[in-house]
């Protein structure tokens, strides 16, 4: 399995949809699935497709360490509507916003790798 952090700031300046947003919004549910078939294509778009990756867990109980995280570097700005309407999605849901249920872990032996763009 594989979870894709990103940072998304609303900006009244941006006026195309985000795309993997835009999917997420019409799921519409907390823990709904949701597959995105142009990964590469997605995450080389945001801000030059630097990322992090590492193997983890997930952040909710039982907090199994079977994920590969992928953390896109910088924040990415997308439609303040936009993100408005994702948000309102998730208000009066238990447990939304409420920070992880696990502590933060150290790296020990865990390889953590940096992808970043190469100049064109």
């Amino acid at each position: 399995a594989a979870v894709l952090s990103v940072s998304m700031n609303g900006s009244d300046d941006v006026t195309d949809d985000n795309v993997l947003l835009a999917t997420m919004i019409n799921k519409s549910a907390p823990q709904t699935k949701v597959t995105f078939n142009d990964f590469n294509t997605y995450i080389n778009s945001m801000n030059g497709g630097d990322f992090y990756s590492y193997s983890g867990s997930l952040t909710t109980p039982t907090c199994d360490e079977i994920v590969r995280w992928i953390v896109v570097k910088d924040p990415v700005s997308v439609p303040k509507a936009q993100l408005e309407v994702f948000s309102a999605a998730f208000v009066g849901v238990e447990g939304y916003n409420t920070g992880n249920a696990r502590e933060v872990q150290a790296v020990n032996s865990r390889d953590i790798w940096w992808k970043v763009q190469a100049e064109a």
